[in-house]
């Protein structure tokens, strides 16, 4: 699959899309865009400190929800520690630089990774 098919494939068919029921979560984190007003929100569940589960719902762009989307399909089953390395490079990579970084856009995924990530930490 070319890159351009993986970020229409991602952004068409995201990965761990939709909400999580009430109370099943470890941690919830909601971010919003105030230049635009696009929002996104993230849902993990950790078990034996290994990320178990994760959702998220963006209003986003396409490259916004096909970000978000790879950035779930990395981080299910690592660490909380491993999760924490990911960076934005890691992310974007198999997309072959046709997504451009958003390191200003509140809702770039690795900022929304950290939060959920610190927020978790927080709880613990």
């Amino acid at each position: 699959m070319s890159a351009a098919e993986l970020i229409k494939d991602h952004a068409e068919n995201p990965r761990n899309f939709g909400d999580m029921c009430e109370g099943l979560a470890d941690v919830y984190v909601f971010a919003k865009d105030p230049a635009c007003g696009d929002i996104a929100e993230l849902w993990i569940i950790v078990e034996e400190g290994k990320i178990f589960a994760m959702r998220f719902q963006s209003n986003g762009c396409k490259s916004t929800v096909a970000e978000l989307s790879m950035m779930t399909t990395l981080a299910i089953d690592k660490t909380i520690e491993e999760a924490k390395m990911l960076t934005e490079d890691d992310i974007l990579a198999p997309f072959e630089g046709l997504l451009g970084k958003q390191h200003d856009c509140p809702l770039s995924s690795i900022k929304i990774l950290h939060a959920v990530l610190e927020e978790y930490e927080k709880t613990r």
